[in-house]
């Protein structure tokens, strides 16, 4: 449910830039990038060597301890309620007239006696502005469970009766 904030990445990742942007938040000139700045002061690194690790132009090494530090704080960082909020914290506001959408792929179908009614799918839906803070709202607080619980109430709502996540594998969020 981490990539609700679009910057969990998995446990032995090598994109350094999401890995960051989970432990110190996005920039405050753009939200897409990581903020380089308290990355380079906590890390013992210049900003210019994360920006090269980020855009590719140099590769850590995999035994490289700052980079070690980094994919140890990356795993723990959406952890807490804390993280979660400095995660979402740089993301705009949705704008009025955008609508949001959710799109979640995974093993899922309609809640029946009948197990074929499961199986690998993506559906997408539509939010309003409130629904979208409100998800947002609710992974902050609850972590992933909470996300969930709160996808099912909108699959009920939004897209079919007694709708199921088995299991999430992907989750993309846009506007």
């Amino acid at each position: 449910m981490a990539a609700f904030a679009g910057v969990q990445p998995p446990n032995n990742s090598q994109d350094v830039g999401q890995m960051l942007r989970s432990v110190y938040g996005a920039s405050s000139r753009d939200p897409q990038r990581p903020d380089l700045r308290a990355a380079a002061a906590d890390l013992g690194l210049s900003p210019r060597q994360l920006r090269r690790w980020v855009s590719g132009e140099s590769r850590p090494r995999a035994n490289n301890p700052k980079l070690q530090r980094l994919q140890r704080l990356a795993r723990t960082a959406l952890n807490s309620r804390a993280g979660r909020a400095r995660a979402l914290g740089a993301r705009p506001a949705v704008p009025p007239t955008a609508t949001p959408t959710v799109r979640v792929g995974g093993v899922q179908g309609v809640v029946s006696s009948n197990d074929d009614a499961y199986r690998d799918r993506t559906v997408e839906f539509d939010l309003s502005p409130e629904e979208y803070a409100e998800l947002q709202q609710l992974w902050v607080e609850h972590g992933s469970a909470g996300m969930v619980d709160g996808l099912h109430a909108l699959a009920d709502q939004n897209y079919y009766d007694n709708w199921h996540f088995q299991s999430i594998d992907s989750l993309q969020w846009g506007r």
